[in-house]
């Protein structure tokens, strides 16, 4: 279960902690597979790249509050990896 506010970079981290580590994703997929996207679709924000992607914007600023994309597009593309960043940031705050 996600927690209540799942626009949060703790969230974030607490949905990839129950992911395999070494799945990889498409950081360039447009089409929702990028992690954020899988995320969105985890918590059911909609996610519609051509139409709408303030949405995408919105969710992605919020998370890492205002900070660049580092900890989902560095590489490496893998989840484990992604979560190591999520943390590191997480202590930044």
């Amino acid at each position: 279960m996600l927690a209540r506010n799942p626009v949060s970079l703790n969230s974030f981290i607490a949905w990839l902690e129950t992911k395999d580590p070494n799945e990889q994703y498409d950081f360039m997929d447009m089409s929702g597979a990028c992690l954020i996207g899988q995320y969105m679709a985890a918590s059911d924000i909609p996610w519609d790249w051509n139409s709408s992607p303030s949405n995408f914007r919105k969710t992605a600023v919020a998370l890492f509050d205002g900070k660049p994309l580092d900890v989902v597009s560095d590489a490496p593309w893998t989840v484990g990896a992604a979560l190591e960043r999520a943390r590191t940031a997480l202590n930044k705050q």
